[in-house]
């Protein structure tokens, strides 16, 4: 049985040292209605949101890292750690090429992505915008412009 390349790939989210809880439920949610496969969260513990209605936690895995060394040494085989952040030399989101098989990494919205992450991943992408965003819905449009994306590229929209 051959899977449809629409189902090629996956995508998962990862959180570095989130702020606010009612984000993470919102971002369960939202990664679970985008296609993501796994949600993960570097430096807080897990904690089941209200924010998350669709009880998404019970459908996709969540991991919780200790640090970025053991987020980074269990990334799935194959997959490319894209860092979302604003810095000298990131690409713009609509200029991106969205890999098959990514890891999406998000700063908290009080800070940045780990200097210990920027310098592991193989990509940094940032969302053109006067003002800085809320985490959550970071995440939405990322995932949204690579389901997209791939849509795009399978002839499908």
């Amino acid at each position: 049985m051959q899977r449809s390349s629409a189902l090629d790939g996956f995508a998962e989210v990862v959180i570095d040292n989130g702020k606010n809880y009612n984000n993470l439920g919102t971002i369960w949610r939202t990664a679970f209605n985008l296609g993501a496969a796994a949600t993960g969260q570097i430096g807080q513990r897990y904690k089941r949101q209200s924010s998350d209605t669709l009880d998404a936690w019970r459908i996709l895995p969540h991991r919780v890292y200790l640090d970025s060394d053991e987020w980074y040494q269990t990334m799935p085989y194959g997959a490319q750690a894209v860092a979302v952040e604003i810095t000298e030399g990131a690409t713009s989101l609509y200029e991106f090429e969205h890999p098959k098989q990514a890891v999406y990494v998000f700063g908290p919205e009080d800070g940045s992505v780990q200097p210990r992450i920027l310098e592991k991943v193989q990509h940094t992408i940032y969302i053109p915008t006067d003002h800085c965003m809320n985490q959550a819905v970071t995440v939405g449009v990322v995932l949204g412009h690579r389901a997209n994306q791939i849509k795009e590229r399978n002839g499908s929209v």
